[in-house]
């Protein structure tokens, strides 16, 4: 009763090893994929335009300290 226990098993494990993913969730993988270098894409343009702004305003803060008495 072991062995058949065991058996039934390990079929079950090789059964998941070669699970082929439907299209539907092949689909879903793409979409979630396209999603994530999207989010990498407009945090990249944040963190870049939010250093410009800082750069922008210590540059006025600097010339404003240098301008004329």
């Amino acid at each position: 009763m072991v062995r058949e226990y065991r058996r039934a098993a390990r079929q079950c494990r090789q059964h998941h090893v070669r699970f082929k993913p439907t299209r539907a969730m092949q689909m879903l993988k793409l979409e979630h994929q396209r999603n994530l270098v999207m989010k990498k894409r407009q945090q990249r343009r944040a963190r870049h335009d939010h250093a410009q702004l800082i750069r922008a305003k210590r540059l006025a803060k600097h010339r404003a300290q240098h301008r004329g008495h």
